[in-house]
């Protein structure tokens, strides 16, 4: 569901507890049911501590209709954990997770699908906690009965491949790492479509498995083409990495952008100069970036050029966020982000060859060191940062030299200190 979806589901869902509160006789079913599609929807955006009550409240009125073991009470018990999970409470977390599970594991076949999102859901919170034997134990559980059910390329398995292969890199377990992520890899490559965020997550997995094993030529062939896709997903929206509506997407292409630099640090290479100006791009200066050139158009015919590749692109973000979190049938939305990609290409070659000052300011580029240096005065230095992962690096640019540092302290670090 897109922002202004949000914004039109939120008065309708608090109407409609409203008249569930007011009808004769009360039903405390529905009135539980409606609290929770706001909780869903509070979740959904990210306002957990709006959500938690909801949902609270949803358990306690549904449990006075409906038996404790209902499937209906794990859906709301298991989106509970979810959110305090957000908040940090992990072993409260745990705790609704596995009462979820328990009815799920009583009322659901082993192969559906929402007894399985629910194991996963385990999984990742003990890998969160750290607890990687335990995280295994329920990956392992999630990836055989993902494989029970064909086609065996479906890219909820490469989820699972690459979850496992996350607990055996932190685990050092090199070999098994490998053997998971290149599976995964390969399903991904094969399947999604190719500016997919999940693509970019293999790639940079890859990326920071070599760099673990200091194998650092290895790391940066997988990291370049990880920042390939991050990059284009940036131009798409004409800005920076942030093309949808979730965070953890921003922090994605920040992972991705963060081996690049780290492998070109080991290797000294001046490509990660660019890099880092990806990384710090956002979702403000995309905005800007956009503003700035909406504000230049003059020209009737750019003008509605611009407005169909926004409305194009709109349509290829609302439908990339639905297929990044769509478990089932995806097929058809495959087919309709390709041709969505195509069209976007197209649009973009022609306005680079018609107005390229304008596409200049609308898709901006990633200036190199020389570039740079050729812009900057005698009496000037640019000071570029990147915070990534839990590096951060700085380069300071004047007209007759470039230096490049990795600084000590961590982005957390350097947060609480300026």
């Amino acid at each position: 569901m897109d922002g202004g979806l949000h914004d039109e589901a939120e008065p309708l869902y608090k109407r409609a507890i409203k008249i569930f509160e007011h009808a004769t006789p009360i039903n405390d079913e529905d009135i539980g049911k409606g609290c929770a599609n706001l909780a869903y929807l509070y979740r959904e955006q990210g306002r957990f501590a709006e959500a938690e009550p909801l949902f609270q409240r949803a358990l306690e009125l549904v449990s006075l209709s409906l038996p404790a073991d209902h499937v209906d009470v794990a859906k709301i018990l298991n989106n509970l954990a979810l959110v305090v999970q957000a908040g940090g409470r992990f072993t409260d977390a745990e705790v609704l997770h596995k009462k979820a599970l328990t009815i799920y594991e009583k009322q659901l076949a082993e192969d559906d699908l929402e007894r399985i999102t629910c194991l996963s859901n385990l999984a990742l919170l003990y890998h969160k906690q750290g607890k990687l034997s335990e995280a295994e134990t329920y990956y392992i559980r999630v990836l055989a009965l993902r494989e029970k059910s064909p086609p065996q390329d479906d890219p909820t398995i490469a989820r699972s491949l690459s979850n496992l292969g996350g607990v055996y890199l932190q685990q050092g377990r090199f070999p098994e790492a490998e053997t998971y992520y290149k599976r995964a890899l390969s399903i991904r490559e094969s399947r999604l479509p190719e500016l997919h965020p999940d693509l970019t997550n293999s790639l940079a997995n890859m990326a920071a498995l070599f760099a673990a094993q200091s194998l650092w030529d290895a790391a940066a062939v997988y990291a370049r083409r990880a920042q390939s896709i991050a990059v284009a997903r940036a131009k798409r929206a004409g800005g920076g990495p942030t093309t949808s509506l979730n965070a953890p997407k921003a922090e994605l292409t920040n992972y991705a952008f963060a081996w690049l630099v780290e492998a070109d640090w080991q290797l000294f290479q001046a490509e990660s100069f660019r890099a880092a100006q990806w990384s710090a791009q956002t979702a403000a200066g995309s905005a800007l970036a956009q503003l700035g050139a909406r504000l230049s158009i003059r020209d009737e015919a750019l003008g509605r050029k611009v407005r169909e590749r926004q409305d194009l692109v709109a349509e290829w973000q609302n439908l990339d966020a639905l297929l990044i979190g769509l478990s089932g049938q995806r097929d058809q939305l495959y087919q309709q982000l390709a041709e969505l990609d195509r069209k976007i290409r197209k649009l973009d070659d022609a306005l680079v060859s018609a107005y390229p000052s304008y596409s200049a300011l609308a898709i901006p580029e990633a200036q190199s060191v020389t570039d740079v240096i050729g812009l900057i005065h005698d009496d000037e230095a640019l000071i570029q940062f990147a915070f990534l992962a839990d590096k951060a690096y700085v380069w300071v640019l004047t007209s007759r030299a470039v230096r490049w540092v990795k600084l000590s302290e961590t982005p957390v670090n350097i947060s609480l200190l300026v």
